[in-house]
């Protein structure tokens, strides 16, 4: 009786209890490792986006606020009898201090139009009593607080007289602001306004300090360092003098 040899035993290799459980924790280690970039890349964003739709919305005031400045001053007519001397003198741009120590001010501009209908800043109908087809628009620009945070906004004699902030204050936060108006640049009663305003937007680690802006208010370095991204918005716009225009 013979025996057939029987075929040698395969042994079965595989990871041991060690090797998996080091496995699964290089595979955890790069999970969150992962999770912790796409966090903070989204963080970013979300903060980059916020910074920017606030310089947005400033622009866009600052837009308005140019062409009110342009056209303020212009007198319609040099002399009719339905005219006060207040009416003429009203128009301009001025700088008011809203307390004492006058570290909030206001941006006045008024200026005489004959658009029918005509809306102030907040695109309020503008209904005051015309004269000789002219009617004033007057647009108040200043900074109020919402909810603790400076917002930039405008009232104008079009409506009740209601503030309405044109800056979003969940998308960051006014830091400083100043006006200035310097009646020693130009010839002829010329005037420089000046507006200046700060913002400031949160930041994570991982967003870079940038260049370092200056206070509007105090000119001092304002450091990028710390928990916040600063920036500066600095706009001059000259003010001509009143003049006389001729009635078409």
């Amino acid at each position: 009786m013979s025996f057939k040899p029987t075929a040698p035993l395969r042994t079965q290799t595989g990871f041991t209890l060690l090797e998996l459980l080091f496995a699964m924790a290089i595979v955890l280690v790069v999970v969150v490792a992962t999770q912790r970039y796409v966090a903070g890349v989204l963080t970013d964003r979300e903060h980059l986006s916020a910074q920017q739709d606030q310089t947005n919305q400033i622009n866009v005031v600052l837009s308005n606020m140019q062409n009110d400045v342009a056209r303020a001053g212009f007198i319609p007519v040099a002399s009719v009898s339905q005219w006060t001397e207040g009416q003429l003198s009203n128009v301009g741009v001025d700088v008011r201090c809203l307390n004492n120590n006058c570290t909030n001010k206001e941006l006045r501009t008024a200026y005489w139009t004959r658009e029918n209908p005509a809306y102030d800043c907040v695109h309020n109908k503008v209904e005051t009593t015309r004269t000789a087809g002219w009617v004033e628009v007057e647009n108040v620009y200043r900074f109020q607080k919402t909810d603790g945070v400076w917002v930039l906004g405008c009232d104008g004699n079009g409506g009740g007289g209601d503030w309405e902030g044109f800056t979003n204050p969940t998308e960051g936060d006014i830091e400083d602001f100043n006006w200035t108006l310097d009646d020693s640049v130009g010839a002829n009663g010329a005037k420089l306004l000046h507006f200046c305003v700060t913002t400031r937007t949160a930041k994570n680690n991982q967003i870079a300090g940038g260049s370092q802006p200056k206070s509007c208010k105090t000119g001092e370095p304002l450091s990028n360092d710390g928990a916040w991204v600063y920036q500066t918005i600095q706009l001059d716009m000259l003010v001509r003098p009143s003049q006389v225009g001729v009635v078409p």
